[in-house]
């Protein structure tokens, strides 16, 4: 459909002694401007309300969030999660956790700083190259990167 999101609940159900539990949904709509705060709001969640509510409080191993700035897509994921239906409830809950727990200051520069961090880590040569390649097909510039990382760093609480 022209590369845009259809909704679809479905599940795939795999003979694996590890549980994983995986959500993705469209965060803005296709020709939407991204800005550079959902990097900082993507790292927040993924370090206070998903660690806590999915990695501590409901047993699974890993939980991350990744968000891509190319399509507006917030990819929700768990590891070795013994709560399929609580974690999902979790993802589903990741709004209203948003809105009752405002980030104060410490919070967001904690979460500048690691967004920062993850558009900055150090990398190896080889992991390097790769993601040279990748930029460059998908023909992101490095003034693209220095106006997101700019929009990191400006990142308030709202």
């Amino acid at each position: 459909a022209g590369g845009v999101l259809v909704p679809s609940h479905e599940g795939l159900q795999v003979p694996t002694q590890v549980s994983y539990v995986a959500k993705a949904l469209p965060i803005f709509q296709p020709g939407e401007r991204i800005c550079g705060s959902t990097s900082v709001v993507s790292r927040y969640l993924r370090t206070a309300y998903l660690w806590n509510t999915v990695r501590v409080q409901g047993g699974a191993y890993g939980c991350n969030l990744a968000f891509s700035r190319l399509d507006g897509r917030a990819t929700f994921s768990s590891y070795r999660d013994p709560n399929l239906a609580a974690t999902l409830e979790a993802y589903d809950g990741t709004g209203a956790y948003l809105r009752s727990n405002p980030l104060g200051p410490s919070e967001l520069s904690k979460a500048i700083i690691g967004a920062v961090g993850e558009l900055d880590a150090p990398q190896s040569v080889d992991a390097r190259g790769v993601t040279s390649m990748v930029r460059h097909l998908l023909g992101v510039t490095e003034e693209e990167r220095q106006i997101w990382r700019d929009e990191v760093l400006a990142t308030t609480a709202a």
